[in-house]
């Protein structure tokens, strides 16, 4: 499947839609970000990054006003 790739400092595609919760991703090397999903609330976005089983990747979940409401935090080799 082919994520929505985001450029790494735009912060305004981080916004989700009215009412939504966006899953933002990015690489352990802070190189890349896409968007991984939309949800309707922030428990199904909060199940969803729990699901997420990439150790080298950070999972944000962003409210409608663009907030970090959770962080899952990925493991980068040093």
């Amino acid at each position: 499947m082919q994520k929505n790739v985001l450029r790494v400092n735009d912060v305004r595609q981080r916004q989700a839609a009215p009412g939504m919760f966006r899953i933002i991703a990015t690489s352990g090397d802070l190189q890349n970000a896409w968007i991984e999903g939309n949800y309707e609330t922030l428990r199904e976005a909060k199940a969803a990054v729990d699901e997420f089983s990439i150790s080298d990747v950070s999972y944000y979940i962003h409210s409608d006003s663009s907030r970090v409401l959770h962080i899952r935090k990925g493991i980068v080799d040093a």
